[in-house]
């Protein structure tokens, strides 16, 4: 090989499964896949217009601040006690960098120092593209709470890679693909909690 096969192969299938599971991680059915956090995370309580949520004057902007405070404290404090997060997409966190408080304060504070990771309202968060970017009636963007606590995912076994060597000899070519097998399902319901759109 021109490089280094051993190294790039198994990070390449990595990727690869890893971008496959996360989506289904998040919307899967638990029908041929697994069941995904989205769809049966608790309502909050805490909903926000549509036309609020995707407005950019400061009148929509407070709404939004109020409804983050409220979804954080939607989850018992025993969960907020220890590793709670946010989880959205890139898109809503775009909307939540120019949120402000009625200080003028932003929600979104940038890296204080190096090695400390930036927060929203002083809570870490992850962006999962495979939560909603498009918003409407009855859209999650935000699920924040403790996910260890919340949320089960069992991996059987470890990722397998096969390599195909004769499957494509009439073309000169070798093929690999990986497999993994796993399930996740909700474990505590009450640890993690959505917002919701209106």
């Amino acid at each position: 090989s021109a490089f280094d096969l051993n190294t790039w192969l198994p990070k390449k299938l990595g990727e690869r499964i890893g971008r496959a599971v996360a989506a289904d991680l998040i919307t899967g059915t638990g029908t041929g896949m697994p069941t995904g956090i989205l769809p049966v995370a608790t309502a909050s309580g805490v909903t926000l217009t549509n036309a609020n949520w995707i407005a950019t004057t400061s009148a929509a902007y407070a709404l939004i601040y109020d409804a983050i405070v409220d979804l954080e404290h939607s989850v018992d404090p025993a969960y907020r006690a220890t590793d709670t997060r946010f989880l959205f997409s890139d898109k809503t966190l775009s909307t939540l960098r120019k949120v402000k408080d009625t200080q003028n304060r932003p929600l979104w504070l940038p890296v204080p120092v190096p090695g400390m990771p930036a927060t929203i309202n002083g809570q870490p968060y992850t962006i999962d593209q495979g939560m909603p970017g498009t918003y409407g009636a009855a859209v999650r963007p935000i699920l924040f709470g403790n996910f260890r606590e919340g949320y089960l995912v069992r991996q059987a076994l470890d990722v397998q890679a096969v390599r195909l060597a004769e499957r494509y000899a009439d073309f000169l070519q070798v093929g690999f693909f990986g497999f993994m097998r796993l399930d996740a399902t909700v474990d505590d319901a009450a640890a993690v909690k959505a917002l919701v759109l209106s």
